[in-house]
């Protein structure tokens, strides 16, 4: 397009789109439950109700398969995660931030029951990972 004698740049298409949600605006959902989903119930033995379910849809990333491999391999790619700090966050492992404690000490091999985790632990381990990744 020509104005005034000057060949103009075609004009750009604006961007609507939002921006790519992150472990910090999770971390910030799961302390809100007034922005939750209608209609989302919290539980942790399922993919589609914790963490990962909750983000699926209120960021709307379009996960189908909800499956626990595919929903950990989900999230390392969204949240640049490594498979290990993935299945920390959202996985209940030997590895996991969801250990039983004594006087805020992880007890060896004994792990926490799914009804234990709720979303403000979940909130505060990812806090913890990015105070840590943000140090490092």
């Amino acid at each position: 397009m020509t104005v005034l004698g000057f060949v103009s740049a075609p004009a750009e298409k604006p961007n609507y789109e939002r921006p790519k949600p992150t472990l910090r605006d999770l971390s910030a959902l799961l302390r809100n439950r007034a922005a939750w989903p209608s209609g989302f119930e919290w539980d942790f033995e399922h993919c589609r109700t914790c963490a990962m379910g909750l983000a699926n849809r209120a960021f709307s990333l379009g996960y189908e398969d909800h499956s626990i491999r595919s929903m950990i391999g989900a999230f390392m790619g969204h949240f640049n995660l490594s498979e290990q700090d993935a299945e920390d966050l959202f996985l209940l492992n030997k590895g996991s931030s969801y250990r039983k404690t004594f006087m805020g000490i992880p007890i060896p091999f004994v792990e926490a029951d799914f009804a234990d985790v709720t979303p403000n632990k979940v909130a505060a381990a990812i806090d913890r990972y990015l105070a840590r990744a943000e140090a490092a």
